[in-house]
């Protein structure tokens, strides 16, 4: 269970999670702290209970002095390091506490992005204009180095390489 500590250098109350050997800091929405845990342990993926996770709703909500004054900077910074599932009832603790909805979902989607399906298409599309392309530079050359520069082309340029390739005739040798 987190329990409150008082540092004295900083003034103000922290988290400490001593079963993980971390502290969560800036729950109290003091202007020098950042929502992150430091210390020793893992920093990202931390899975807490769920006394943990309302005692970090609650003092989110006391630090920033009220559920309406809780930004969802301050909550994704804490969801951050948190696995999805964590994060995911740390957000419940918030809304059932008055925090907006919004606010926990954007926080939650920007601490746990969605890969986008348009970065996994131009990948596909870069491997395969890389391979024909380096097809094309040994056919069309005879040469194991011009395969090399047409196979870093093809990847970098995946549309307008394959295109040059076929106005040189694709595989034709010179």
């Amino acid at each position: 269970m987190l329990t409150m500590t008082q540092t004295p250098s900083l003034g103000h109350d922290h988290m400490m999670a001593p079963n993980v050997g971390a502290q969560l800091v800036g729950i109290d929405g003091c202007g020098g702290c950042s929502a992150t845990l430091v210390g020793s342990g893992s920093m990202f993926g931390l899975s807490a209970s769920s006394d943990q996770l309302e005692a970090t709703a609650d003092g989110l909500i006391s630090g920033a002095g009220g559920a309406s004054m809780v930004s969802f900077i301050q909550i994704e910074n804490a969801m951050s390091v948190l696995d999805k599932t964590s994060a995911k009832m740390l957000g419940q603790f918030l809304i059932a506490k008055g925090v907006s909805a919004s606010s926990v979902n954007t926080a939650f989607k920007n601490a746990f992005p969605t890969p986008s399906s348009g970065r996994s298409i131009w990948a596909v599309l870069a491997t395969a204009s890389a391979a024909a392309s380096a097809y094309h530079g040994y056919i069309r050359n005879d040469s194991i180095g011009w395969a090399l520069v047409w196979f870093m082309l093809g990847g970098l340029f995946p549309v307008i390489t394959p295109v040059i390739a076929v106005a040189q005739g694709f595989g034709q040798p010179k």
